[in-house]
């Protein structure tokens, strides 16, 4: 049989993760064991990581472990995969959760002694999202009844060796979460038996922690906030426990009755929750929470100073109203670290920012404050407290009194006049200097063009407003004055001091003034010191009474970057004022063509942080939108152009007409039923194109006959040639249907037809190797029907398709002629982007993948810029 390469193991991971599988049967598991034992062991050592994945989630397809527990060939295959993929694990490889839980069930299979079973229960952490997807592996066994992977006899030998300290408790702890992931599977004196030996340990230690958990309780643990903080929570139904290893830590937040003490381990406090109490997670506050939730949130973190909320179930909230009750642990304010998945901070409130802003990746795009298209992000937020703020001020809650700008313009402009108009000269200084960086670091318009791709360092949009009145109004000359002089600053004048170069003088009012005269602000010559003039135009200080001329470097820089910072408001494009007509139900169409053209781009998104969720998702085109109207300079004047060539010299029918598509599969699936129909997709599964994109979204329903149009070992199977004829799935073959998602100028469809008919594929396409092919059987079986069934298609070029090979092309939705490029195109494009294109292109948005060839600039389709709207991949056809 063929050896399976590197881009096999590629094409069944893209399979694997398309999400596209199905229910898994026994047979489906040995095949996919075979196919791995078929990797060359160069190839399955360095792919040890996509092998793992592919093992594990096919195998969390599969239900019939009940039937297959005593199934020795079966059992022989798992055991053999897990032990030939673990043995490919080399020390150099980042281990995931996969791989993670390949090793895992390699040491359990070994029996190992309780040394190394304290190892293998410290994985616990990694396989927690894991096992129970694949939990009926435990139900395997031997001949004999000896499990294959014996979770069982691994709980029951560190109980049987509990030692009373807090190291064995851990152990003992998760351990035992470890079999309850199992325990529907496990015979029922295996749980009696485990569940009587910890009771017993329980109650003879007085471990009220331990009753609990054993009593069908939940453990809510995480290991780094234990070493850190001492921690353990445990929860039944209305009944919590909290646990912690240090004496005083829940002194002044609970009083000395309710502390109670656990033998010489801990001490624990009990709390009730009541009927209309639940425990949530502060992500899901941020995610799915109103905006009066993350308010309230923010200001009872800012009150109560508790600031170790990454953690799973540790805000107390209503089941009716949603409404924010209390922190379920006050004493976590004495936490010496705030704790989130390996990452430590502080227990402070920067502490609780920096992880919000660089490790809670999945939170930065969530919005705060939001009216329609007005959204002022999670990590805009911390960014600017983190980098313009500081301990300066409260966390601002209150952005919609009286609003007359974007969200982001308001805080800005909010922290500005609630702060720095009162600030002190230093301090004014150092708040202006932090405002500058900020906005060189995000907001230096006039340094970005249209090749500047994604970086993911800030998820805010080009809204800044006009906020330089505050700052003139604070730095003005009198201000200024008034800063340093106080009640002298009437004496003092600021002038404009023009550097003559050729003589090395400056001319101050048509005087002469020499180096040697400047003083600093410490009124010291400054030739004197260290200090220099610069060899330019300057501001200066003249006094009145005595003329006395002061130099002020910090005076000069704070001139020099408030003219930096008017250049920047100044160039900005999208303006509150006129908001109506850059956010509209526009906007909305072309968010939808985005959603549909981009939906697996994932790397894009990752960048900030968000893979499925889509809100954020939305929140991210936005985001690009937006920042294409700033960077291409899509003005008041122009952004109507735009629209028009967007939604309206394009054709929307390929992502707005879903009735089509859905019918197109219906009509398909009846042809995959039919008897003699063999139908066969452009490209297989693994490839990800277009078709077998739209195929996941809008037919899949497991795998079905129709499934196997894009998989060429399920056809050759069941395509089978005689002396006498040719046949499908053991009738005789009448019919050919191909299938192909569009037709534009029919080069695509061209190539593959010249695979299936001449066996040409220069480009390497990942057409399916059909056996015999379509070409001999056109040759042997002439009167075999061939037809290439098209979604979505413009008729030009169907004409010469069918002169040139013998099908009969069907486009189920045509495509009018006049989305084709004309005169009016080439002149919008080149007015918008000052590009040239030519007449007669395809101008249409489709799903997954924009066509070959484009009016739209390279950039435009190009999602890792920051201003590609769309994406063109080229793998993609």
């Amino acid at each position: 049989m063929r050896v399976i390469s590197d881009i096999d193991v590629d094409a069944k991971y893209k399979e694997m993760a398309s999400e596209s599988l199905g229910v898994m049967l026994r047979d489906d598991v040995l095949e996919l064991i075979s196919w791995i034992d078929r990797v060359a062991p160069d190839i399955r050592q360095r792919k040890t990581k996509d092998l793992a994945a592919i093992f594990i989630s096919e195998l969390s397809h599969f239900q019939d472990w009940e039937k297959v527990k005593k199934d020795k060939e079966f059992g022989e295959k798992i055991f053999h995969c897990v032990d030939m993929l673990a043995a490919a694990v080399v020390d150099s490889i980042e281990k995931d959760g996969y791989v993670e839980c390949l090793c895992f069930l390699k040491q359990l299979s070994d029996r190992p002694e309780e040394s190394k079973t304290t190892e293998i229960v410290e994985q616990y952490w990694v396989l927690q999202d894991i096992i129970p997807t694949i939990k009926g592996i435990f139900l395997l066994e031997y001949e004999d009844g000896r499990k294959l992977y014996p979770i069982y006899e691994m709980v029951i030998g560190i109980a049987q060796g509990f030692e009373c300290d807090n190291a064995h408790l851990i152990n003992l702890v998760l351990a035992l979460q470890m079999f309850e992931m199992t325990s529907c599977y496990a015979k029922v004196q295996e749980s009696t038996k485990i569940r009587r030996i910890i009771k017993e340990i329980a109650e003879k230690h007085t471990i009220t922690f331990l009753t609990l958990l054993i009593d069908n309780g939940k453990l809510l643990f995480d290991e780094e906030d234990y070493r850190d903080n001492g921690t353990m929570i445990v929860r039944k139904d209305s009944q919590v426990i909290i646990r912690n290893t240090r004496k005083d830590y829940f002194s002044g937040y609970f009083s000395p009755e309710e502390i109670k003490r656990e033998n010489k381990l801990a001490w624990f406090v009990n709390i009730t929750l009541n009927s209309d109490e639940e425990l949530v997670d502060l992500s899901e506050i941020f995610l799915n929470g109103t905006q009066e939730n993350k308010l309230d949130l923010l200001r009872m973190i800012e009150e109560k100073k508790i600031y170790n909320l990454f953690l799973p179930g540790r805000i107390i909230r209503s089941r009716t109203s949603h409404k924010i009750i209390k922190f379920l642990n006050p004493a976590s304010a004495n936490d010496k670290k705030i704790v989130y998945i390996h990452q430590k901070q502080k227990n402070e409130r920067e502490g609780f920012l920096e992880i919000l802003r660089l490790y809670a990746e999945n939170l930065r795009g969530c919005w705060l404050f939001k009216k329609d298209y007005d959204l002022l992000t999670v990590d805009f937020y911390v960014a600017f407290y983190l980098e313009v703020v500081k301990n300066r001020w409260d966390f601002c809650t209150e952005l919609d009194n009286g609003k007359e700008e974007f969200y982001q313009e308001s805080l800005i402009m909010k922290f500005l006049q609630e702060i720095l108009l009162d600030a002190k000269a230093e301090e004014g200084e150092e708040i202006f200097k932090d405002l500058y960086d900020f906005l060189l670091r995000y907001f230096d318009f006039e340094k970005m063009g249209t090749a500047d791709l994604m970086d993911g360092k800030l998820f805010a949009f080009p809204f800044l407003g006009e906020f330089d009145d505050i700052l003139d109004e604070y730095f003005s000359p009198q201000n200024y004055k008034l800063q340093f002089w106080g009640d002298e600053a009437d004496q003092w004048e600021l002038e404009e001091a023009f550097y003559q170069k050729e003589k090395r003088f400056w001319k101050i009012k048509e005087k002469k003034v020499r180096a040697s005269k400047f003083l600093n602000a410490d009124l010291e010559k400054i030739v004197e010191t260290d200090e220099k003039i610069p060899e330019k135009d300057i501001l200066v200080l003249i006094n009145k009474e005595d003329s006395r001329i002061i130099y002020s470097d910090s005076l000069m820089q704070i001139s020099l970057k408030l003219k930096k910072i008017h250049n920047i408001l100044k160039s900005q494009v999208v303006k509150y004022s006129y908001r109506d007509l850059y956010l509209n139900d526009k906007t909305e169409k072309l968010l939808s063509l985005m959603n549909a053209n981009n939906s697996n781009n994932y790397n894009t998104f990752q960048m900030f942080g968000s893979t499925k969720d889509e809100e954020i998702n939305k929140t991210i085109y936005l985001y690009k939108i937006l920042w294409h109207f700033q960077i291409c300079n899509i003005t008041s004047d122009c952004v109507n152009k735009f629209w028009r060539l967007i939604l309206e010299k394009h054709y929307l029918g390929m992502v707005e007409s879903e009735d089509v598509i859905e019918k197109y599969f219906a009509d398909m699936r009846q042809f995959a039923m039919e008897e003699g129909t063999l139908v066969i997709a452009k490209e297989s599964s693994g490839n990800d194109s277009t078709l077998f994109y739209l195929y996941r979204y809008f037919e899949y329903k497991g795998r079905n006959y129709l499934s196997w149009a894009f998989d060429e070992g399920k056809i050759n199977h069941a395509l089978t040639e005689s002396e006498v004829g040719i046949y499908w799935r053991n009738k005789s073959l009448k019919k050919i249907v191909f299938m192909v998602d569009n037709l534009m100028n029919g080069v695509s469809l061209r190539k593959m037809l010249e695979y299936h008919f001449n066996g040409l594929n220069p480009e390497k396409r990942d057409y399916l190797c059909v056996e015999p092919s379509v070409r001999e059987i056109y040759k042997h079986f002439p009167e075999v029907k061939i037809e290439v069934h098209v979604i979505f298609g413009f008729e030009k070029s169907v004409a010469d398709l069918e002169q040139k090979y013998p099908v009969k092309i069907v486009i189920h939705k045509v495509i009018p002629e006049k989305y084709y490029s004309d005169q009016e195109t080439v002149e919008l494009v080149d007015e918008l982007y000052d590009e040239a294109v030519e007449t007669g292109v395809c101008c249409v948005f489709r799903h997954n993948n924009l066509p070959a060839k484009m009016v739209l600039p390279k950039f435009m389709c190009d999602f890792k810029n920051r201003v590609g709207l769309f994406q063109r991949c080229g793998e993609l056809k």
